[in-house]
């Protein structure tokens, strides 16, 4: 299925969870925010949270600084 990941279209498998996506993006030991359909979806919810054909998923990295 194709999802929306950042503007661009991305292949996954049926039946992805949110985890599964960040660590196939290898996002897995970053500090970001994950938002599908506008919905931040929180850390504890990720490894449950299925993803859908089209679904538009935004991975936005924290900056740390001062």
């Amino acid at each position: 299925m194709i999802v929306i990941v950042n503007g661009k279209a991305l292949t996954i498998q049926d039946h992805t969870t949110a985890e599964a996506l960040i660590q196939q993006l290898n996002q897995q030991h970053q500090r970001i925010a994950l938002e599908v359909n506008k919905a931040i979806i929180p850390k504890s919810e990720q490894g449950e949270f299925l993803l859908y054909e089209g679904d538009k998923i935004e991975i936005i990295n924290a900056v740390g600084g001062g």
